[in-house]
């Protein structure tokens, strides 16, 4: 009976050998890996993040100070708020109070993740626009006379100009930045003291 042959491998055939090994094991790794990578948690700098098995939901509780106490920017905000959820599909939006919130099945976490990313980038927009006449008398409780009175002295500061047409017309208006008019809304003592040195009841 002759006797078995054995070839041994060429160092090619090593090397190829070891690659293709190598190649696998990565690939393996890689796979691996992709199935147990972990979740990136979902974070948000002015919404409230609630899951559970089957739902996902945002609420957001709108603070004193993204609306200064005017009636008409707190519903701007509301409004653009709910119209930017809408883009993301929620199953539901509810608006109550003072707080707003959205839910989502669980399957759809990139929707909202996708909806808080957004959604923290409009309000921190919406914190730092210039105001407009109507919100600025909104906030400090004030008259437009007062208004127009005190940007013309001096005593409140303006913040460039905006303008509307009205036919051929055009109007201009001062706009006014948010954090002036917080500062005077939170110190209500500010508009009773030019009240006073202007001999109007506080």
């Amino acid at each position: 009976m002759p006797s078995p042959t054995f070839c041994r491998p060429s160092r090619n055939e090593v090397l190829t050998s070891v690659r293709t090994s190598r190649s696998r094991g990565s690939l393996v790794r890689t796979a691996v890996m992709s199935i147990h990578a972990p979740e990136e948690p979902l974070s948000s700098r002015n919404l409230v993040i609630t899951r559970d098995a089957e739902t996902v939901s945002l609420h957001y509780e709108i603070p004193w100070s993204m609306t200064l106490g005017s009636k008409s920017h707190e519903k701007d905000l509301r409004r653009r708020f709910k119209a930017r959820l809408q883009r993301w599909l929620p199953v539901n939006i509810h608006d109550a109070g003072n707080v707003i919130s959205a839910t989502w099945i669980a399957k759809d976490l990139e929707n909202v993740r996708s909806a808080v990313q957004y959604l923290d980038h409009m309000l921190e927009g919406f914190r730092k626009e210039r105001l407009i006449p109507k919100i600025v008398e909104e906030a400090l409780g004030i008259s437009s006379v007062e208004r127009k009175r005190w940007i013309k002295d001096g005593r409140l500061s303006t913040s460039g100009a905006g303008h509307f047409l009205k036919g051929k017309t055009r109007f201009q208006f001062s706009m006014h930045a948010p954090d002036d008019i917080a500062r005077i809304a939170a110190n209500p003592e500010i508009i009773s003291a030019w009240r006073q040195q202007d001999g109007e009841p506080s």
